[in-house]
């Protein structure tokens, strides 16, 4: 009958937990696809991808300490679940990226300087080079922006440093230093353009089809004529350039291009803003719900792993009913639409405030020694290396979700084969993490997190040998040790060193550092290591790292944390010891005493003696000396308080179980 008030009692987090992921099984895989079908480019979905995680990573554990710090477990999430369901829906509303919009621009002018003279050069108008109006010759003012001007060299030359400016005239070729002022004002006539010159310019700078180069003449510099501008120190195959524009008249202006602007910059910042505060949100409440998770567990009884179990089952199924129902209502409406998944996210997402309702268990707010109790289990080298282990773990992880695909398609994988990578690991795992606790008790938490680098060494080398794609699912298999078992080993694991005052600030952090922090630094750099080296390289380079790391943690864990963790073990064991002693004193001291206010209650002990007492020791011997406390309820109550304000956050790790 118990065994059936508990399988009750753990019902509403079944259901929990596999709505929750499911949620999220609809949505993530069609984030990309749906930037896509707004417009965004591959450049800004790249920033949204490698932005959200670490500022995600960044904002929730500080909002984690505050719902620590309140307890109120079941209000947050339900407020989480409420606005991350608003926010999301809220993408399906975000203006998609406006079509090419055509400009009138006025052409660029340019100042292209060589050995042989100087040219305007400008962005062709039509298809032959003439002047503004029809002009076969042209006054023109303009000033030179010597500080932006810039060098261009053809193959196998560079240019020198003595880059000087000179005027020059036919009669004396004496040079005429232009001096380096911001802007240099000149009065010139221009030449109708061609296409077609022996010059430097053509060769180097423009192509004929797309620029026109007019050539100066008769140039006027503070009130001297001159016939040509020329760079003497240039070599032969470079020239100098500079931005030129007109003072006055701005002939130009008439022949205004049509320029091409895309209006991306207000889809990209609605959408990711949008975004940002619904994945801080997602971000927060991942970790809550196993806070509630393992919460729930300690006060009714289960294995963590057995529950995670209805998750991750939705997880895979999740995924393809979302993209059959996308498929059919894009069919219906005669265009590709993500709305269906946007909303089977929501039902979820309403499923899972009604469950979370439902759940028996409470959560008391915690003391006002929360934000010590953080600083000391900062300090614990156990805590410390469990969350570097973490990280490590995510950064592999976050390398192969971002790369392995891509590696597949080289290969030739088909989508029906990269669709079904994540099926074949999710099946194995199901049996483990119904036997999750069992592993646990049996290996060590440790001991499975270090093992979990060495299955990632056999994945990493197998696909190094492949080469048919499909060979890949052996090693997709087990996946079932490098996440799925190992997010289970590091959840139960943060709890057993986590006292209950930071249960979600714990979680909070496990999150982070695997799948928001790790993942975008093994994104980021397996990126640059893989474009460098090639991806057979990289993955047997990877498999080498994760044998170092997994031998690593291996060792420090067997040769210092567990002799430590076994000394603080034994000391909290007998902390337990103590008290369960004591309150076995008190129960008995309390039996008596009422079996002798029943025979006698003339008996007392008097009351300084009673508040006096070091101990309960005390108690019993005036007991055995038929001298009766004449409240040892009381007595009872007080000392228990004493206890536990000594030091409240021990007191609950001492007698905390996350099995129990």
């Amino acid at each position: 009958m118990k065994i059936l008030n508990c399988q009750k009692n753990l019902l509403p987090l079944k259901g929990l937990l596999f709505f929750f992921f499911g949620g999220f099984g609809c949505l993530w895989p069609f984030f990309t696809v749906h930037m896509k079908l707004l417009g965004l480019s591959i450049r800004e979905t790249a920033i949204i991808n490698l932005l959200l995680p670490f500022l995600s990573a960044f904002v929730a554990p500080i909002l984690s300490t505050l719902i620590d710090r309140f307890g109120n477990y079941r209000r947050f999430l339900v407020i989480a679940c409420t606005l991350m369901g608003i926010l999301y829906s809220a993408l399906l509303f975000v203006p998609p990226v406006s079509k090419d919009v055509t400009e009138l621009r006025e052409p660029e002018l340019l100042l292209a300087c060589s050995q042989n003279g100087s040219s305007i050069v400008v962005y062709k108008h039509s298809q032959q080079c003439i002047l503004p109006d029809g002009q076969s010759q042209m006054d023109l003012d303009v000033q030179i922006f010597t500080e932006n001007c810039s060098f261009v060299c053809t193959a196998n030359s560079f240019a020198v440093s003595n880059h000087t400016m000179c005027l020059t005239t036919q009669r004396s070729p004496t040079c005429h230093v232009l001096h380096n002022n911001p802007q240099l004002s000149i009065s010139t006539q221009l030449q109708n353009g061609s296409g077609t010159s022996e010059n430097i310019i053509e060769t180097v700078l423009v192509s004929e089809t797309t620029h026109c180069i007019h050539h100066l003449s008769s140039i006027v510099y503070e009130n001297r004529s001159f016939d040509a501008i020329v760079c003497p120190q240039m070599q032969s195959n470079c020239m100098k350039i500079c931005q030129v524009a007109e003072k006055a008249d701005r002939h130009f202006l008439s022949q205004a291009m049509p320029f091409i602007t895309r209006g991306s910059m207000l889809t990209f910042w609605i959408y990711i803003v949008t975004r940002a505060f619904a994945d801080i949100l997602f971000c927060l409440s991942f970790p809550l719900t196993d806070a509630i998770s393992i919460t729930l567990l300690r006060q009714h009884g289960g294995t963590f792993g057995r529950q995670m179990l209805f998750g991750i089952l939705a997880l895979g199924v999740a995924g393809p009913v979302a993209g059959v129902l996308n498929d059919v209502y894009s069919n219906i409406i005669g265009r590709q639409d993500y709305m269906p998944c946007f909303m089977l996210f929501n039902v979820c997402m309403v499923l899972v405030v009604v469950f979370v309702c439902w759940m028996p268990f409470t959560v008391s707010p915690q003391p006002k020694g929360v934000y010590k109790a953080l600083l000391r289990l900062m300090k614990d080298i156990e805590v410390l290396a469990l969350y570097i282990a973490v990280t490590t773990l995510g950064t592999n992880f976050g390398f192969l979700e971002a790369f392995l695909y891509w590696f597949l398609q080289d290969l030739g994988a088909s989508q029906f084969l990269i669709g079904i990578t994540w099926t074949v690991g999710v099946f194995p795992s199901l049996p483990f993490l119904w036997k999750s606790k069992i592993i646990f008790e049996k290996v060590g938490h440790a001991n499975l997190l270090a093992f979990a680098f060495f299955v990632y060494a056999i994945r990493y080398l197998g696909y190094s040998f492949i080469n048919d794609p499909w060979l890949c699912l052996p090693f997709e298999s087990i996946e079932v040790f490098t996440f799925f078992l190992t997010r289970a080993t590091y959840c139960t694991y943060s709890a057993l060193l986590t006292p209950p005052a930071l249960m979600v600030t714990s979680q909070t952090m496990m999150v982070s550092l695997h799948l928001m922090i790790g993942k975008g630094l093994g994104s980021l750099v397996g990126g640059y290591v893989m474009a460098a080296y090639g991806p057979r390289r990289t993955f047997r380079a990877a498999a080498g790292f994760c044998c170092i790391c997994g031998i690593s943690y291996f060792l420090l864990y067997q040769l210092h944390i567990k002799a430590k963790a076994k000394k603080k073990q034994e000391a909290e064991l007998m902390r337990e010891a103590e008290i369960l002693r004591d309150a076995e004193i008190l129960r008995d001291a309390e039996k008596r005493a009422l079996e002798q206010e029943i025979n006698d209650n003339s008996n007392t002990i008097p009351m300084d003696e009673l508040s006096a007492a070091a101990n309960f020791e005390v108690v019993a011997n005036h007991l055995a000396n038929d001298n009766e406390p004449t409240s040892v309820t009381s007595f009872l109550t007080e000392r228990k308080k004493n206890i536990k304000d000594t030091d409240s956050i021990g007191y609950d790790i001492a007698l905390s179980n996350p099995y129990a």
